[in-house]
């Protein structure tokens, strides 16, 4: 039978473990987002939208840059749809 002391240093570490790796995809994210920010900036709109729509969590501020993709685009019923979810959240 296991001890108290190793099944407690085991579920930490299985902690740790978990913990760092949702920081690893926090920063992948992260990267992801400055990357269609640059896109948009250029004016690649295309690549903007693709990569922030390809973001696993999405909040007010992606939905809200969807929006402007979409408006850029000429596509104004998809810009309100996002527009309104970045409202929802915010």
């Amino acid at each position: 039978a296991y001890s108290t002391q190793r099944i407690y240093v085991v579920m930490i570490f299985n902690m740790v473990l978990m913990i760092s790796q949702l920081c690893i995809a926090s920063a992948s994210q992260q990267e992801i987002f400055l990357q269609a920010d640059a896109a948009y900036m250029r004016g690649d709109i295309d690549q903007a939208y693709g990569l922030w729509d390809s973001l696993q969590v999405k909040n007010d501020r992606v939905y809200f840059n969807l929006a402007r993709c979409m408006q850029k685009k000429g596509d104004v019923d998809r810009a309100h749809l996002y527009f309104r979810k970045a409202r929802a959240l915010s």
